[in-house]
């Protein structure tokens, strides 16, 4: 586990010295939810009654669903190519820590961006739009 974390400090570390990318996630997410907000004005409710009727709760739930999909298949090939460009990959290879830990550590920072966008999404569908998203449901 520490060694999990330390791999989560570690990107970390480096992901906020490009401070202008981690603007463009957040405004990326703002233009995004505003996007689908608009189209969801022009989808008719009838259409998707199945859906509960909200174009925009159908979106969002679909963006979670893709956004945590494009994590787990690109998240591992980015950060070994990331350790391969800055010669770091053979250094952790060669290590004793397990692998499995490894890409663990590797995963946590997309994963966790991921959720920060998706819960930046669901805020702005609930605070702003009202959305009827039920959380609590299963």
């Amino acid at each position: 586990m520490n060694l999990v974390l330390a791999i989560l400090r570690r990107d970390w570390a480096i992901e906020r010295t490009y401070q202008l990318r981690l603007i463009l996630r957040l405004v990326d997410m703002a233009v995004i939810a505003v996007a689908i907000y608009f189209m969801s004005l022009m989808v008719d409710p009838s259409s998707l009654g199945d859906y509960g009727g909200n174009y925009f709760d159908f979106a969002v739930v679909g963006l979670a669903v893709t956004a945590f999909a494009g994590v787990g298949l690109s998240s591992f090939g980015e950060s070994l190519a990331r350790e391969q460009n800055t010669g770091t990959i053979d250094l952790l290879l060669a290590s004793p820590a397990p692998i499995p830990q490894l890409m663990i550590g590797m995963f946590m920072l997309p994963f966790l961006i991921a959720c920060v966008q998706i819960a930046g999404l669901l805020g702005f569908g609930i605070g702003v739009v009202g959305s009827g998203i039920p959380l609590g449901a299963c």
